[in-house]
């Protein structure tokens, strides 16, 4: 407990409705203080988390986390120095954790699937993060919390659809929840999941797949339903289907390949001519192996 002082915070969830927690002398066992932090009577404390003198309680029932300074008053016993405040979190508040670096508590929610960051200085919350489960721990290949979530990036189309190695053009990648957009993405089926058909059985493939290195995206800007980009396809790039997957600060979009997401690298005339001389030259040379060595002509 705080730093240095023998003194322990014990909650009791189901004890009492106004949050009862004890402050226990760790050197002798003895209870020193009850205290109720939930004013409200919305329900009991459970989990805790400690920082900087600041004990914070979790009440799932009441949605909420109380924060509540602990300190020694000289010559006594430890005691609460401040009213314990109360922050209204969300659904089912249910487990806590400290950021040091950003100086924020974290709270998930369960009842809604939201973490919860609160800034340790303010007290005040400073946004929420949709937490539902990725779609890699989906074994049955449905995702359906993740495709339910109200904040999922979604494309409904790309624009244009296809092209061709060693081409540049701009694209428009039109959907929903985008605000915030980091990165589009072009990946191979075969590395994704599944090959991409929402099997998720292989998880050494990872969650996003493999990054198609012929691709270059660059210039990117997004509104809540728009991505404008510009793309370059290096010329040695293979022909056939990629899936287009938006990176956001809420998670990502399908990678189950679909009419909206998939795009298709065009054969180049180059490639078609070499791939006619190669079958050609590979006909010819099959032709002569077949011809009786008595036929071939004699120098």
């Amino acid at each position: 407990m705080p730093l240095g002082l023998r003194v322990g915070v014990v909650t009791e969830p189901g004890r009492h409705e106004t949050g009862r927690v004890m402050l226990v002398d760790l050197n002798t066992g003895s209870i020193l203080a009850d205290v109720d932090v939930n004013a409200d009577r919305s329900g009991g404390a459970s989990e805790m988390a400690f920082y900087d003198g600041t004990v914070y309680f979790t009440n799932q029932s009441g949605g909420s986390v109380t924060a509540a300074k602990v300190t020694l008053t000289p010559g006594a016993q430890t005691s609460w120095a401040l009213t314990p405040r109360t922050i209204k979190a969300g659904i089912g508040a249910r487990a806590l954790a400290i950021d040091q670096l950003g100086n924020l508590l974290l709270v998930t929610n369960q009842g809604s699937g939201e973490v919860v960051p609160i800034d340790l200085k303010t007290r005040q919350i400073a946004g929420r993060i949709n937490g539902v489960r990725g779609e890699m721990e989906e074994d049955d290949g449905k995702h359906g919390d993740r495709g339910r979530a109200a904040n999922v990036p979604v494309i409904s189309s790309l624009a244009p659809g296809k092209g061709k190695a060693g081409t540049s053009f701009s694209m428009t990648i039109a959907g929903r929840n985008f605000t915030g957009a980091t990165e589009a993405v072009f990946l191979h089926p075969g590395s994704l999941p599944g090959e991409g058909k929402g099997n998720s059985g292989n998880h050494r493939k990872g969650p996003f797949g493999r990054k198609d290195p012929a691709f270059t995206v660059t210039n990117l800007g997004a509104t809540a339903a728009r991505i404008l980009l510009n793309v370059t396809i290096a010329p040695g790039a293979s022909k056939g289907d990629r899936v287009v997957r938006v990176l956001t600060p809420n998670g990502e979009s399908s990678f189950v390949m679909s009419p909206a997401n998939k795009f298709t690298v065009e054969q180049t005339s180059d490639q078609t001519n070499s791939t006619r001389q190669v079958t050609l030259t590979s006909a010819c040379e099959t032709i002569a192996a077949r011809i009786p060595p008595r036929w071939k002509a004699r120098p």
